[in-house]
């Protein structure tokens, strides 16, 4: 049922968590925080029954068993190889067949199941690193997350393929991605801050839910991409279009209003006022 203007429930079904607040804080700050904390609290925010202990004892055998490889091993290259050795025997893959599967975007759910997408299995590879002694950064590459060494020239690693990749296939890799006249800027191998990884990790969510026309579940990610980072506007564009959507007036009308006034030139504005008139139109026939 529509709302009324003076009357804003929130239907989304994941409120957010006191921890997730406390996260986007730290985060907006800058703080340096663990990659596997910030999944492990997204996917405790937007799932059941996530046990964050055991998340982390398997990271830990996953970095023992590392460890002991990575000794053997001189060399970043040789190094970074063996990890990915390492995440394949231990059946990490690429799931191909459901790639907008929420559940490849959730850690606790990727170390379970062996499989997931290139920004969490990247997350995966960087922590088991961070436990055998290799510092490894994530890279939000166009299309597809990377890992990297911090050194220059990098080491670069896809845990999504588990495979090293040179400077040569990023290129080939972002022609294909944003079209032939593409020029690999050494910027976008840069490393990634964790606050970059979880908006792309919730915007990954977000379009999957979009796809399968589950727009409560979207609700609940741009309620915390907002959060995470207030300086995503769209965002409440967004939002207020899936609160049209769901029938619900009041909080539609909130958001638009907001997005408007924070970008009045947006391309879309006229339409979006449009809407507006429409949406305040039908709240009054609710009175």
């Amino acid at each position: 049922m529509p709302c009324r203007l003076g009357y804003q429930p929130r239907v989304s079904s994941r409120p957010v968590s006191a921890a997730f607040r406390e996260q986007a804080e730290a985060l907006r700050r800058g703080a340096r925080v663990s990659l596997a904390d910030v999944a492990l609290v997204l996917a405790a925010d937007l799932h059941d029954d996530v046990d964050t202990a055991a998340a982390h004892r398997e990271l830990d055998r996953l970095g023992m068993l590392a460890r002991v490889r990575l000794e053997r091993e001189e060399g970043l290259e040789a190094k970074a190889g063996a990890l990915l050795d390492v995440l394949t025997e231990q059946g990490f893959r690429g799931n191909r067949n459901a790639y907008e599967d929420p559940r490849n975007s959730f850690l606790d759910q990727v170390l379970a199941r062996r499989t997931g997408i290139p920004i969490t299995l990247a997350i995966v590879a960087i922590e088991t690193g961070a436990r055998a002694g290799l510092e490894l950064d994530g890279v939000s590459f166009p299309g597809h997350f990377l890992v990297r060494t911090p050194s220059e020239p990098p080491v670069i690693l896809d845990a999504f393929e588990g495979s090293l990749v040179s400077v040569v296939d990023c290129e080939r890799r972002l022609k294909a991605a944003l079209g032939p006249a593409a020029v690999l800027d050494p910027a976008l191998l840069g490393a990634a801050s964790a606050r970059e990884i979880l908006v792309r990790m919730l915007g990954n969510l977000k379009n999957g839910f979009l796809g399968e026309g589950d727009w409560i579940s979207a609700i609940d990610c741009c309620d915390r991409l907002i959060l995470v980072a207030p300086e995503l506007v769209s965002e409440l564009r967004d939002r207020g279009i899936l609160w049209t959507r769901l029938g619900f007036v009041a909080p539609a009308i909130e958001d638009l209003e907001h997005y408007l006034e924070r970008v009045p030139g947006a391309p879309e504005a006229d339409q979006l006022r449009q809407e507006l008139v429409r949406l305040k139109a039908e709240d009054v026939t609710l009175h």
